[in-house]
């Protein structure tokens, strides 16, 4: 909300200001106020008498259009290619600032100084890669005999946690289009899968999980695009395959009983094709998620 009030703010700022400029303008070159009703009753007067009006007046009105458009175009929209130095300009306005940390932003690693005499210090081992596909095995009592007139026994559905499931998952993006991004760890979860696709959208999902733990990832993925981008909103959609305990209508959370209905449901949500002007951009967009996400992995 406070983006759109700032965005609010420039552009009557601008406005403003072009219309004082013009204003001066117009006066000063041909007499004319544009604030004035009686002058512009005067011009229509003219225009329909058939008398000739400087072209230089037309050309003046056409530029102030054009200014004042491509002003507020220059104010308000996006620029996507900011994404690549986002985290850079973070870190170092946190080297150069002295002042205390908020707890209520998340804030960036800053560079430490090195020691006098330099010391040659190593970098702190990346936390060890979660093994999604892992499934831990207990020991099952024997089912008891069934009945010799009893039918054969239902076969149950395999449940989503298999770790070949989560390839299926990740195989379903990249047939829609998608590209495939490392997942970070965030609020005690690392998703299955982790795509982006045009148009700042990003795709996250996991396998039967608690719906409250994947809006606390949410959060958290929310907050550091926060605190890292000033005008550009990346759109996460999240979801759960299989169990997602606690998960109501209203959290933004989808939730797909099977793999299936998951691939069905991107079949008809395909991503946003990419235009040959803006491969540019998007690349700098995934070159921002992915130092988003070795941020979130080495916290």
């Amino acid at each position: 909300m406070k983006r759109q009030i700032d965005s609010l703010l420039l552009g009557l700022l601008w406005a403003l200001t072009l219309a004082l400029g013009a204003g001066f303008w117009f006066n000063t070159k041909f007499g004319f106020n544009i604030f004035s009703g009686g002058h512009w009753r005067y011009l229509g007067q003219i225009q329909a008498a058939g008398t000739p009006v400087q072209p230089l007046f037309y050309i003046s009105l056409v530029l102030v259009v054009v200014i004042g458009i491509g002003g507020l175009y220059l104010l308000i929209v996006p620029r996507r290619r900011r994404m690549r130095r986002a985290i850079a300009e973070k870190m170092a306005a946190e080297r150069q600032g002295n002042s205390a940390p908020d707890a209520s932003r998340i804030d960036l690693p800053a560079a430490v100084p090195p020691a006098t005499p330099p010391q040659t210090t190593p970098a702190p081992p990346r936390p060890p890669r979660l093994n999604l596909g892992a499934v831990t095995t207990t020991p099952v009592s024997p089912a008891p005999a069934a009945p010799a007139n009893a039918g054969p026994a239902p076969i149950p559905n395999p449940t989503p946690t298999a770790a070949g499931d989560f390839e299926d998952i990740r195989r379903i993006f990249t047939d829609a289009g998608y590209t495939i991004k490392d997942s970070p760890r965030m609020a005690g979860l690392r998703p299955a899968v982790f795509a982006i696709g045009g148009g700042e959208n990003l795709w996250m999902g996991a396998v039967d999980t608690p719906a409250s733990r994947m809006t606390a990832a949410v959060d958290r993925l929310n907050s550091v695009f926060t605190d890292t981008l000033d005008d550009i909103q990346i759109h996460i959609h999240a979801f759960i395959v299989g169990r997602a305990d606690d998960h109501r209508d209203d959290d933004g959370i989808l939730v797909f009983e099977t793999v299936d209905a998951l691939r069905d449901y991107m079949a008809t949500h395909p991503a946003m094709v990419i235009a040959t002007d803006a491969i540019e951009d998007f690349n700098a967009y995934g070159e921002y998620i992915d130092t988003v996400v070795n941020y979130l992995n080495k916290m």
